[in-house]
């Protein structure tokens, strides 16, 4: 398993992230120089067959939980994960229990948290701040500057990735530039520019 160093490292040399959402963009992930694939589609049935390929390829690769057709928000699915594919894959997961039964079975985990409103915010800041550390965390939508700052500000070693509504490259500059490591994205436009 890589360090959380290294990790934030691979992430800072490595700001595009492949967010397979379909057959077209786990093709791109499987033949880009992108090395880092956040698998946000699939069935439990595919997921080895898929996970596989990817690590086959060398990809550092992070399976959002949430979003795998036949999982659930159980903690057994993160003991799962980890016995399947040997620790060697990470987790995605908004689910703050999730995170913390990741972070106990040391299986490397990125939170995702969706910023609607302050009270989401504070809510997320204060269970990294107080109750878990995850290794990075995913904040959605990519566009909220002034939030990735004041996450970056309170959590200045933490590997930030910045996910969803990214449409051209100015605005990726933008979010790299407010303090986040990384961006997801499904858009091959964007991945191959």
């Amino acid at each position: 398993m890589i360090s959380a160093r290294k990790l934030k490292e691979k992430f800072e040399d490595n700001p595009m992230v492949v967010a397979v959402t379909n057959e077209l963009t786990l093709g791109f992930a499987l033949n880009s120089t992108n090395e880092i694939v956040f698998l946000l589609s699939g069935t439990i049935s595919d997921l080895r067959v898929t996970v596989n390929k990817l690590l086959d390829k060398g990809k550092l690769v992070f399976v959002h939980i949430d979003m795998i057709s036949g999982m659930s928000s159980s903690p057994a699915v993160v003991e799962f994960i980890g016995d399947i594919f040997d620790k060697k894959v990470g987790i995605i997961t908004t689910k703050p229990a999730l995170v913390k039964k990741a972070i106990n079975e040391n299986i490397r985990v990125i939170h995702r948290a969706f910023m609607v409103d302050s009270k989401s915010k504070n809510i997320f800041l204060d269970n990294i701040t107080q109750n878990f550390t995850p290794d990075a965390v995913e904040i959605m939508p990519a566009m909220v500057h002034s939030v990735i700052r004041e996450v970056r500000d309170k959590l200045p070693k933490m590997t930030i990735i910045a996910g969803g509504l990214v449409t051209d490259k100015k605005e990726i500059y933008e979010i790299i530039n407010s303090g986040a490591d990384a961006i997801s994205t499904s858009s091959v436009k964007l991945l191959q520019d």
